[in-house]
């Protein structure tokens, strides 16, 4: 694969190198060479995804039909880095970036997050919440896509990070439950498969069901022979 010419530039390559070797606006896999900053930001988060918003792409100066929309990428990661690179995790072969692509005339984008009617600088937006987790960070940003053509542009964004909230967790899975005397019982489970946040309490409850035969009622039709209590207790899990 060839690179652009800038990389050329850098590296004092290009004396050996003409425009028939490699052209100025694509790297010989249609990639274009001119990139152009977009501005990004997160404007809304949830356990299910968040919410993305962008500078509308100026076509301005272009055939409108080459401009195809937005590649929205994102993938899970450990921790903040500011040193990653969009090329990061990514060859050939495989991508740990997952994409969203949304087209110029989207219905997801025909208002703005205003509420008002979108027009060329009304901010595009989308919810992304395919495959994303609660209480997981996630790297993300945006690239244009547009179709090949002399003096075509690119935009893309910079990386920006983004922590989904908790959700609700997996349910305990009960492993035994013991009588130790007549007023206690001893419960043994295990934590949830998946916390999707911070766990800090438990709530147990349970249900007094009254046998008919232990109530001394003459009608069988008693509600006391039905009456069930239900109680809670909080156990804090030890730090």
């Amino acid at each position: 694969m060839k690179v652009c010419t800038e990389f050329g530039d850098e590296n004092n390559k290009a004396k050996c190198v003409g425009e028939s070797d490699v052209s100025p606006f694509s790297n010989g896999d249609k990639a274009i060479c001119d990139e152009i900053p977009l501005e990004v930001k997160i404007v809304s988060v949830y356990s299910y995804g968040f919410v993305i918003t962008w500078t509308p792409f100026n076509t301005t100066d272009m055939d409108h039909r080459k401009f195809l929309g937005y590649m929205i990428f994102y993938k899970k990661v450990d921790k903040i880095n500011l040193n990653m690179t969009i090329d990061d995790d990514r060859s050939a072969c495989s991508d740990s970036w997952s994409m969203y692509f949304v087209t110029d005339g989207s219905d997801s984008t025909k208002e703005d997050i205003s509420g008002e009617d979108a027009g060329t600088s009304s901010p595009k937006g989308e919810l992304i919440n395919q495959g994303v987790e609660a209480n997981t960070l996630y790297a993300v940003y945006v690239q244009t896509r547009v179709v090949n053509h002399p003096g075509a542009k690119n935009a893309i964004s910079p990386i920006l990070y983004v922590k989904t909230l908790f959700g609700v967790p997996d349910p305990p899975r009960m492993r035994a439950s013991i009588a130790l005397s007549p007023n206690s019982i001893k419960l043994n489970w295990d934590p949830p498969l998946e916390a999707y946040g911070d766990i800090t309490h438990y709530m147990v409850s349970w249900n007094l069901a009254i046998e008919y035969n232990t109530v001394n009622a003459d009608d069988v039709c008693d509600k006391r022979s039905k009456r069930k209590e239900k109680k809670f207790f909080f156990r804090k899990i030890s730090e």
